[in-house]
């Protein structure tokens, strides 16, 4: 990592200088300094693509579940954001969900892509979990159930989308989706 910072630093030279992080980071893969820097390298230039391969090389090698979860959310939003890569940015979401089930950014994140790409049998398990947690307010929750609500109607599931109107009603009678 000195002998990169070296080449980046004192000779203004950034492809050894990228080099050689990549040779410490495959020598010791849980270099979070050498990824950090890496991935600070590639997003001066703007190669978000490459931004996000470092992310998920480092996320799958990474031993502790915290920072590869981080890294996961990470790449996830750089392929949603970025590179418009639904598909990537929905498995790397997918990864956090295996690691900690029940995130609330990744499982908003998948019901969110899942309810735009009108992803029915993967949108309803996901918003049901957000609408049943306690922690929206009002109006949220009457949203959400909305949403669980349409996704059963879809499904042909007429009995759970009636019980999930239900609930957006309790939760707020003035409520009208748009």
């Amino acid at each position: 990592v000195a002998l990169a910072h070296w080449y980046e630093r004192e000779l203004g030279d950034p492809v050894a200088a990228e080099k050689a992080y990549e040779r410490a980071m495959d020598a010791n893969p849980a270099n979070t300094q050498a990824m950090r820097t890496l991935v600070d390298l590639h997003t001066r230039r703007g190669n978000w693509l490459r931004v996000a391969a470092c992310l998920v090389c480092a996320s799958a090698k990474a031993t502790e579940n915290e920072t590869a979860v981080n890294l996961s959310l990470e790449a996830a939003e750089i392929f949603r954001g970025r590179l418009r890569d639904v598909e990537s940015a929905i498995e790397q979401y997918t990864r956090v969900i295996e690691r900690v089930p029940g995130h609330p950014v990744a499982t908003a994140a998948l019901a969110e892509l899942a309810w735009v790409r009108k992803d029915w049998n993967c949108a309803l398990p996901l918003l049901e979990n957000m609408a049943g947690s306690a922690t929206h307010a009002l109006d949220e929750s009457a949203r959400l159930w909305q949403k669980v609500a349409w996704s059963a109607q879809m499904l042909g599931d007429c009995d759970r989308a009636r019980a999930s109107y239900r609930r957006s009603y309790a939760a707020l009678p003035t409520y009208l989706p748009t």
